[in-house]
């Protein structure tokens, strides 16, 4: 993470919305978009996007980038592909939560 939270964020969110893309996960792509763009608004609605992401049945944490899934990722790949995803939706977590306690 760079000394600046939300630079890094943004950095994570870009990487993961690329992702999400080059697999065609479209839900998830445009939520994180815009979640991105509330936050280079320095909308703290977009923390709120994100954290909201990631409870309950058929939350964000439950995605897995497989064939099996609709995605258009071959099987070979899916398994880098999903470790790809679950880094960058740890770190994206993380730093949400940590500029919400910053009361950002």
């Amino acid at each position: 993470m760079t000394s600046d939270p939300v630079r890094s964020l943004a950095a994570d969110l870009d990487a993961l919305i690329a992702l999400l893309e080059r697999v065609d996960e479209q839900h998830w792509a445009g939520w994180f978009r815009a979640a991105r763009a509330e936050i280079m608004n320095r909308d703290a609605h977009g923390l709120t996007r994100i954290l909201r992401a990631y409870g309950g049945m058929g939350s964000f944490n439950d995605l897995l980038i497989h064939p099996q899934n609709g995605h258009t990722v071959r099987f070979a790949e899916a398994g880098q592909a999903s470790e790809q995803l679950d880094a960058l939706r740890v770190r994206i977590r993380d730093t949400a939560e940590l500029l919400r306690k910053q009361s950002w």
